[in-house]
């Protein structure tokens, strides 16, 4: 039998070291991709939660970007590559045999490290496929800086040992619920993003998560709004993208939640009417008939003594007596739009078992899912909001 590895024509042609790269970068628990030459991870403003990265100001310009978070000059691309394979008792590796793979379709996709020029694997893909390079990404980014003058960079880095990165743009509108009373601020970013493995897309997003992470990066990905992406093939990846369309989608996705959230926030809602919602959201399930036990008890439905626990939860969150001790909607209390806001307090931080997610969780419009009143698995948070609107507004 034999046991494999992978060598190169490019290895062979300029004697050059070619390792696997998750072998030459530590990852950091945010997912953030550091290394003895730096952290991959820029931001304007306000610092991240994980307090890494490299400062950039407000407006700086795409190259400085790309620079501060390290990912400029990776000149990625696709090489053919041949094999090496030992025999099973060749425990130490001291005799390879060299598999020359004149007719395969594969291909290794590699970046030249440009911190030490060492060249690095990072995934494995067919003939099909055509690379697009960080500065291509960034080059979308500056089609949508041209088109509003007021976008800007926020984050830009790379995660999960550098095979994929993002690019965060701040829309220079954010979302303000009642400025002179609570003030309650809602950010809205632009998100692009590509993988270097073979397996991702590329992706722009309008996103109301801010991308400094892996985790947040999920999170905004799963988010429930407009999108636009194409595949790393030829005839996608060279023509021209009017990602500015895009754009318009995102102005028009946060206008719109601007308006519903300001409407909310000017209705009024009591405990009857909040109580009415999450009825709604989770209507009281009927109760089974569960025979009885060997003793001779009536067996108990679990289900509706969970269901009376889920809606005492939601009622002392809007009552401002959650378990978490805090009282998050005291400036808004009274409004449909505290009505809301308990009921995604609930989806973060009550919903689910704790985790060290919950905190980057709560920024996001769309994470957990529920059924709606069709059965059907959704957002969560876009159904709720979507029946609130039904109830208070209509």
């Amino acid at each position: 039998m034999f046991r494999w590895s992978v060598t190169t024509s490019y290895r062979k042609k300029y004697n050059r070291v070619f390792t696997g790269y998750y072998r030459k970068v530590l990852e950091m628990p945010a997912g953030i991709t550091k290394d003895r030459y730096g952290v991959s991870f820029a931001n304007a403003g306000e610092p991240a939660w994980h307090g890494l990265g490299n400062k950039i100001a407000q407006g700086a310009s795409t190259e400085e970007v790309l620079q501060a978070a390290r990912l400029s000059n990776w000149n990625v691309r696709t090489v053919k590559y041949d094999a090496l394979a030992y025999e099973e008792d060749d425990n130490y590796q001291e005799n390879p045999i060299q598999i020359i793979l004149n007719d395969s379709n594969q291909r290794l996709i590699i970046r030249t490290n440009p911190d030490n020029g060492n060249i690095e694997c990072l995934g494995r893909v067919t003939g099909r496929y055509e690379t697009f390079s960080n500065e291509q990404l960034a080059a979308l980014a500056n089609s949508i800086q041209e088109f509003d003058s007021g976008t800007y960079w926020d984050t830009a880095g790379a995660i999960h040992g550098n095979t994929v990165v993002f690019m965060s743009l701040k829309l220079g509108d954010e979302i303000i619920i009642d400025p002179n009373g609570a003030n309650d601020r809602i950010l809205a970013h632009v998100l692009l993003t590509t993988g270097h493995t073979g397996n991702m897309s590329v992706w722009a997003k309008n996103v109301g998560t801010r991308t400094v992470c892996a985790n947040t990066h999920a999170i905004a990905m799963g988010e429930d709004s407009p999108t636009y992406k194409f595949r790393h093939l030829k005839g996608q990846v060279d023509q021209e993208h009017d990602i500015a369309t895009a754009l318009g989608l995102t102005r028009n996705y946060f206008k719109t939640l601007e308006e519903v959230a300001n409407t909310l926030y000017a209705t009024p809602m009591d405990t009857n009417v909040f109580v009415k919602f999450i009825d709604t959201l989770y209507p009281e399930p009927e109760e089974r008939d569960l025979g009885i036990t060997q003793s001779g008890e009536i067996r108990k439905d679990r289900t509706v003594t969970q269901w009376n626990n889920q809606r005492d939860t939601l009622v002392d969150i809007w009552n401002g007596e959650g378990k978490r001790g805090i009282n998050t909607i005291e400036r808004i209390q009274g409004t449909a739009w505290a009505g809301y806001n308990a009921f995604t307090e609930y989806l973060d931080w009550y919903g689910a078992k704790e985790s060290k997610q919950q905190l980057v969780k709560a920024s996001s419009i769309a994470d957990a899912t529920m059924m709606n009143d069709k059965g059907v698995s959704v957002p969560a948070k876009k159904y709720g909001l979507d029946v609130l609107k039904e109830l208070v507004i209509s």
